[in-house]
């Protein structure tokens, strides 16, 4: 009788590594994750049961740690308008006209940020930035794409649309940096 390898898999020991690495990039990357794993296991091309079950129990062990992975929203569905976040608001330039939102984990949106001019803003909010993944901000009517942002700044009067899905459940902090004491602060609480 031949021998069966007990080598784990490259992919399966690393598998949460890769679902960390999945959740900060494009969701729809799941499809390409799968179909690595599918050929690295070489489910496909298998003639031995035992092997085989091997490799299925692999990559079953895989998809159990993405589904237990999974947002509670249905990332699909269309993007739900937040009330804007305006800054610079009131006689002293110092007013916001929302603080605190409650997002759901999965779940698409839209928020505008809008600064009146009336004071310099940099708005910054690292703890959701780093735990949100951004299909796009538009500003100007030009379109961004990237994975990452660290702040949007303000020097005058201007906006920015942010399109986001919020992927870890915390209670974030927003702010114009230097200026939380002013009250230009808020929280964004997602579960």
């Amino acid at each position: 009788m031949g021998s069966v390898s007990r080598k784990v898999p490259d992919t399966a020991k690393n598998f949460h590594t890769k679902i960390r690495e999945f959740m900060r990039v494009d969701p729809c990357k799941l499809v390409k994750l799968v179909q690595g794993i599918v050929e690295r296991l070489n489910i496909l091309e298998t003639t031995n049961v035992h092997e085989l079950i091997t490799r299925v129990g692999a990559l079953a062990l895989t998809m159990f740690a993405l589904t237990n992975a999974h947002a509670e929203g249905f990332l699909v569905q269309r993007t739900e308008r937040l009330p804007d976040i305006e800054v610079g608001l009131g006689a002293s330039g110092y007013g916001v006209s929302n603080h605190d939102y409650n997002l759901e984990t999965g779940k698409g949106y839209r928020l505008w940020i809008k600064a009146t001019g009336a004071k310099e803003c940099a708005f910054v909010a690292p703890e959701f930035f780093r735990n949100v993944w951004f299909r796009k901000i538009e500003v100007n009517k030009v379109e961004l794409k990237f994975q990452a942002v660290y702040e949007i700044e303000f020097e005058r009067e201007g906006s920015a649309e942010l399109f986001f899905t919020p992927i870890h459940p915390g209670e974030y902090t927003w702010e114009c940096e230097g200026l939380a004491d002013k009250g230009m602060k808020g929280t964004i609480k997602v579960k």
